[in-house]
């Protein structure tokens, strides 16, 4: 039994595996400021307890039928009543915070939000890391984007920063600040400029950005406008130069 006591202490543990690491920690905390009960389940997703439970159930299953011969009748009702808590626990856990998430995100539930976009440095367009894995996609489930140059938006926003540009550059391996941009490049390497840094031509460049052709503040905190389709939904340039 202490076996199986550790290896449930084990699982538990790597619930940190699973954390949200490619994603800003200033967008976490925004969160748990906005609805603690938001923020924690933004921190420990239901489907990693799920995951948690379903690993564990086959360890305890494994072990009954390895010691089989050693578990008595009061041994056998812990190891059931252990398997039943390890399914209903992150069942029950999933419900509600699909339920609770839907009543009182900012969105009111899933959403599909589309925002193409292009990026040029020095009067050439750069041409990003493609998509891995089975699902084609960089980024996160949340926000990603498919070898299409198109920012998706796919889910329950907790807080609209999730949508915003400086998330999603984020999420796909990069950075953006008021006054910098870093990228994975296709080649492998990370391109990073910052407002005045020097073109080929030796003249100093800039930041800035244009939303369906219009100039605004080169600004991370940009977030998509809500619309599955471009257009209606932004077109969205980056430009240094």
């Amino acid at each position: 039994m202490k076996k199986l006591f550790a290896l449930l202490l084990i699982l538990l543990l790597t619930s940190v595996v699973f954390a949200h690491g490619d994603e800003a920690e200033s967008l976490k905390e925004q969160i748990y400021k906005e609805n603690p009960m938001l923020g924690f389940m933004y921190d420990n997703p239901p489907l990693n307890f799920l995951l948690i439970g379903f690993v564990l159930t086959i360890g305890i299953l494994a072990f009954s039928i390895f010691f089989l011969g050693a578990i008595n009748e009061k041994h056998k009702k812990i190891l059931f009543a252990l398997i039943v808590i390890s399914i209903a626990l992150p069942t029950l856990y999933l419900a509600f915070a699909t339920v609770y998430e839907n009543l009182t995100s900012v969105t009111g539930g899933p959403v599909h939000w589309h925002a193409d976009f292009e990026i040029f440095v020095c009067g050439d367009e750069l041409e990003l890391k493609e998509s891995e894995g089975l699902e084609g996609k960089v980024g996160t489930e949340l926000v990603h984007a498919h070898n299409d140059y198109r920012i998706h938006v796919e889910g329950t926003l907790l807080s609209m920063s999730q949508a915003s540009l400086g998330n999603f550059f984020s999420a796909i391996g990069g950075e953006m600040t008021d006054d910098s941009l870093e990228v994975r490049l296709t080649d492998g390497t990370v391109g990073d400029w910052h407002n005045n840094d020097l073109c080929s031509d030796g003249r100093k460049g800039s930041w800035k950005m244009y939303i369906n052709d219009v100039q605004q503040d080169f600004n991370p905190d940009y977030v998509i406008s809500p619309f599955a389709n471009v257009p209606p939904g932004d077109h969205i340039k980056l430009v240094f130069e």
